[in-house]
């Protein structure tokens, strides 16, 4: 009896150490394709568009508000990021984006039936952050990240379509005044998304995010206009 009772105990310290030197070779594997170091190049198609702030008085805006719609943009960039530990991340990164919205305006103006209004803004955002890995495999991971931006408004333009008939008649378009413009704007960013790697070296990120502009675009002004986006970043990840 004591002898199969042996072999037993003997096969079971086999299974458990091939278990044991399994597990931890595939979290060096973990480890290696998770790099502490990454840099992520980026393209995000983005919905952006405006939230308007107004006094109760001003009826007229309010309702101007409401026809208004959000227009497509985009957004190019890159991140560099540092894993804290298994689980946190820190990053930082840059990235050239174009954000908007279309407008209502009078339905007849300078003997025209017609007329439809747009904004667009160019800016370079400056966005500091931290991931969650909140699912985490050997090469695979979904993660949480927020952060703020630091965002610098490079030009800001108004355009006027007129149209006749359904025919555009004429084009009018102006930068905004600097003067009364917040260059420097403050806002925030949220995502969650999946990073997967093919190699120990390369990998894809896509992650939806959301933007939210908190410093309005002007200053002493009664309606306090604030951008916001929609997007989903899709990228390439280079982990060093």
């Amino acid at each position: 009896m004591k002898a199969p009772l042996k072999n037993r105990y003997t096969g079971l310290l086999v299974v458990v150490a091939i278990c044991f030197f399994t597990i931890t070779d595939n979290v060096a594997t973990a480890q290696k394709i998770h790099d502490p170091w990454k840099i992520t190049i980026y393209y995000s198609p983005e919905y952006t568009s405006r939230f308007l702030s107004v006094t109760s008085d001003q009826s007229n805006t309010k309702e101007m508000r409401k026809k208004e719609t959000g227009t497509y943009g985009y957004s190019v960039g890159l991140n560099f990021e540092k894993h804290l530990n298994d689980r946190f991340a820190f990053g930082l990164g840059g990235r050239y984006s174009r954000k908007g919205y279309k407008k209502p305006l009078n339905a007849a103006l300078n003997g025209n039936d017609q007329t439809k209004g747009s904004f667009k803004a160019e800016l370079l955002e400056f966005p500091v952050f931290v991931d969650y890995s909140y699912i985490k495999k050997e090469k695979f991971a979904l993660f949480l990240r927020v952060g703020p931006s630091f965002n610098y408004l490079i030009e800001a333009k108004e355009k006027t379509e007129y149209y006749s008939s359904g025919v555009l008649t004429k084009t009018t378009e102006f930068t905004r005044d600097d003067s009364n413009l917040n260059n420097f704007i403050m806002g925030g960013n949220i995502g969650t998304g999946v990073q997967a790697f093919i190699s120990d070296k390369i990998g894809f990120m896509l992650m939806p995010q959301f933007t939210y502009f908190f410093t309005p675009l002007r200053k002493n002004t009664p309606e306090k206009e604030r951008l916001y986006s929609i997007g989903i970043n899709g990228g390439i990840i280079l982990a060093f």
